[in-house]
This record gives C-alpha cells, sequence and structure tokens, in this order.
C-alpha cells in the first residue's frame, strides 16, 4: 500500500467518503465512494483511484471496493453512455475486474422542501483484483 502514495492522481488528503473496517482487527476491509449528478470527470477520478487501490491491495480484503452514485435520467431510463465511459475508464486496469448493476429509474421522491426530484437511477460499480 505505500506504493500509492506515490501515485500522482490520487487525492492529496488521502481521504475516501467511506472505509468499512473489519470486525476483530479494525483493519480496512472495502473503500466505498459515493457520486450524485453528471460530473463524469469526479467519478472517473474515483474510479481511477479505486481501482488503483485494488491494483495495491495484496492479500487484503481491500481488493473489492465500490463506486456508488446517482445519476438523473428520464423515465425510460437510458443512462448507456455513463456506462459506456465507466467501463472505457476501467479497460487500462487489467488486474481489476469490474461488475456495474444499476437500479430501475426510481422516482415519487420528494426533497428537504416536499417537493418532487427528477427521476434518477443508482448505480454501484464493484472493483475488484482479478483472480
Amino acid at each position: 500500500m505505500a506504493q500509492l502514495h506515490q501515485e500522482t492522481d490520487l487525492r492529496p488528503d488521502g481521504r475516501f467518503d467511506l472505509v468499512l473496517l473489519s470486525g476483530k482487527q479494525g483493519k480496512p476491509a472495502h473503500i466505498l465512494e459515493f457520486k450524485r449528478g453528471d460530473k463524469m470527470s469526479e467519478v472517473l477520478a474515483d474510479i481511477r483511484r479505486l481501482a488503483k487501490v485494488c491494483e495495491h491491495a495484496g492479500n487484503s480484503r481491500l481488493q473489492t471496493n465500490y463506486l456508488v452514485l446517482t445519476k438523473k435520467c428520464d423515465t425510460s431510463g437510458g443512462i448507456e453512455p455513463t456506462l459506456e465511459r465507466l467501463e472505457q475508464a476501467l479497460q487500462p486496469f487489467e488486474s481489476v475486474t469490474h461488475f456495474i448493476w444499476q437500479s430501475d429509474p426510481l422516482g415519487d421522491f420528494l426533497d428537504r422542501n416536499h417537493q418532487p426530484v427528477d427521476t434518477f437511477r443508482v448505480v454501484i460499480v464493484e472493483l475488484r483484483t482479478r483472480q
């Protein structure tokens, strides 16, 4: 993991949105990053960060990490361009495999001001060291 500190495209402060710890020893088990909205540059940067963590995880549980994002969509819900960009961002990481899951379009939710929100999908990208 010390090699990760030399990576120039990792966040300078080294923080992740959520790190799940193992129960007994309290060691990092999985990293989760959360994104909301359409800023693909930030999403792709986090995908690359998580893939690099997987690559350098060795035998630790950090071999499997997740990106969770919400994405606006119309009621038909097509987000294929987003999925294609995620696939392209992961191509350079040959030692990392991935699975992308997406929810059905979600709607009929209210924001904190009790106004309807736009229809959206939840997309979960699982990144895992190739065995």
